[in-house]
């Protein structure tokens, strides 16, 4: 086994990392160089006391442990998960997958919006196979922070949404008793800056929509609407359960606005303005589809695909706040045309990269519909 430690300078952290034959399997991230240090000598402390107790061990011991580990390999399991997931005695061990559907279920219960319920579901599924053992007697603090920043890609923005779900997913396991203290309480918040929100660049907006109109022009009104009038891909695609999405007739053209009803809406109604281009491209792509989207999952995945852009959650959201405020410079009138109903200051914390150049706005907020559908 070999254990690094490096900078990962895009989340401001140092990174651990441990290697076993080459390969890297386990990853966890600190604030200071000491800690990560500090993890690599627990790793490489853990493997010296292994060897040292096995060589202490009798014949036999030795004999038992193999054929455990023989028979935990046979059922792909690891024994360290085995162990961890042990049932001893009348206190147990909870299964995480059953807690976690009975959470999701509540949240289903509460009537929370598709898009949440999709992001919990995902994370915590995914925390569900990682955690080792499948007990919830393993949610220790540095099984939740390992698995929260995981992923060195991840955006600062990213990284809080992962928190803040799996937080809350704790929270509901204390307040059933499941657990007796919030374990992902202790877990570091990410730094979020204006620079790590992320964003369209006007030549992937530009690749969006190219391929948007190549592949499936009916698609188009739901890429503009989100791109250049502030509305929430959930506005336009509708939300899951009965919640309805923006229709053709809430579109006026010929006064340049959309009205979002109240029961669309993920916050409250408006009539959000709309941009020159923005109505250049609906006007050209009339005939497209708005809510109900026949099999929008597929089709959109496939634009993005074709596009070849990285694909990150809001996106189309944060390119619209951040060109807006560069070209318009007025945080109360975007915060009423995107629905927004916090402190600006929140707005321009989680939606708004200031690196977004008036300039670049100008280009992004002239970007005209070029080909028509024939």
């Amino acid at each position: 086994m070999d254990a690094y430690v490096d900078y990962v300078r895009r989340m401001s952290r140092w990174r651990a990392r441990r290697f076993v034959n080459g390969k890297s399997v386990e990853s966890a991230y600190f604030k200071s160089e000491s800690q990560a240090i500090q993890r690599t000598k627990e790793w490489r402390g853990i493997e010296v006391c292994a060897i040292s107790d096995f060589n202490k061990m009798d014949e036999k011991e030795q004999y038992k442990l193999m054929l455990a580990y023989e028979a935990a390999k046979d059922k792909g399991l690891d024994i360290y998960d085995v162990v961890m997931g042990h049932k001893s005695g009348a206190a147990g061990a909870s299964a995480i997958s059953e807690s976690v559907t009975a959470y999701l279920k509540s949240l289903s219960d509460r009537k929370t919006s598709y898009s949440h319920q999709r992001d919990n579901r995902q994370i915590l599924r995914n925390l569900e196979r990682v955690l080792p053992g499948g007990s919830i007697s393993a949610l220790s603090e540095m099984v939740l922070s390992d698995f929260i920043y995981e992923d060195p890609a991840h955006s600062a923005n990213t990284v809080t949404n992962r928190r803040k779900i799996v937080h809350a997913f704790i929270k509901w396991l204390v307040k059933k008793k499941a657990i007796s203290v919030n374990t992902c309480a202790g877990v570091d918040k990410p730094v979020i800056g204006a620079s790590s929100v992320p964003y369209l660049k006007i030549p992937e907006v530009i690749k969006l929509m190219e391929a948007c109109v190549e592949l499936d022009p009916n698609m188009v009104p739901y890429f503009a609407m989100n791109l250049w009038g502030g509305t929430r891909p959930s506005e336009v695609a509708g939300y899951a359960g009965g919640k309805r999405g923006v229709r053709w007739g809430h579109v006026d053209l010929s006064e340049g606005d959309i009205d979002i009803p109240d029961d669309v809406s993920k916050t409250v109604g408006r009539l959000a303005p709309m941009e020159d281009n923005l109505i250049a491209w609906l006007r050209a792509y009339r005939d497209g589809d708005l809510y109900p989207i026949p099999k929008f999952e597929d089709r959109f995945r496939a634009v993005v695909s074709k596009a070849g852009i990285e694909w990150k959650q809001d996106i189309m959201r944060h390119s619209y706040c951040s060109y807006y405020v560069a070209k318009f410079r007025d945080l109360g009138k975007l915060a009423y045309n995107i629905g927004h109903v916090g402190t600006l200051s929140v707005l321009r914390k989680h939606y708004e990269n200031r690196r977004v150049k008036p300039k670049m706005a100008s280009q992004y907020w002239d970007i005209f519909p070029v080909i028509k559908k024939t």
